[in-house]
């Protein structure tokens, strides 16, 4: 027997929770986070990201001041059965939901443990295994830090 749901006629009471949800997201959002890891094609891309003022799709937005003064951009891409991070060298990306470097799922924070990375090459999407975001200060971006310089 196929179990009968009625939609749910209250969009007010879904459009209330995901605020609610969203909210709580901001309220946890670290000020600054810093990505690492990547090396080659887009490794310009990483470095320490701050929290902006502004969210964006009503998520977390970071941004990351780079040489000869562009912006680059760390945000949740938003639609129905999204919800990855991205990482996009303009301001441009963010309403296109476009990037050239994103999460591999959907997290509530682009520092969520686990959280797996990909990165685009032109031609197509490969996984980055080294590449992580981390809040900033925290032991493993310290970690990440020192073995950048190592290397």
């Amino acid at each position: 027997m196929i179990k009968y749901c009625a939609p749910k006629n209250g969009s007010e009471d879904d459009e209330a929770a995901d605020q609610a949800r969203r909210a709580a997201i901001m309220a946890r959002a670290p000020a600054k986070v810093t990505l690492a890891g990547r090396e080659g094609r887009w490794d310009d891309l990483m470095g320490p990201y701050e929290l902006s003022a502004e969210p964006a799709h009503g998520y977390p937005l970071y941004s990351k001041r780079a040489a000869g003064g562009a912006t680059h951009w760390l945000y949740r891409s938003s639609g129905t059965g999204r919800g990855n991070w991205l990482v996009g060298p303009d301001e441009s990306c963010i309403a296109e939901n476009d990037g050239c470097i994103v999460s591999t799922r959907a997290a509530a924070l682009p520092t969520e443990a686990g959280l797996a990375w990909l990165y685009d090459d032109g031609a197509d999407w490969h996984d980055d295994p080294k590449m992580t975001c981390t809040e900033a200060g925290s032991a493993q971006d310290q970690r990440s830090s020192r073995s950048s310089r190592n290397s």
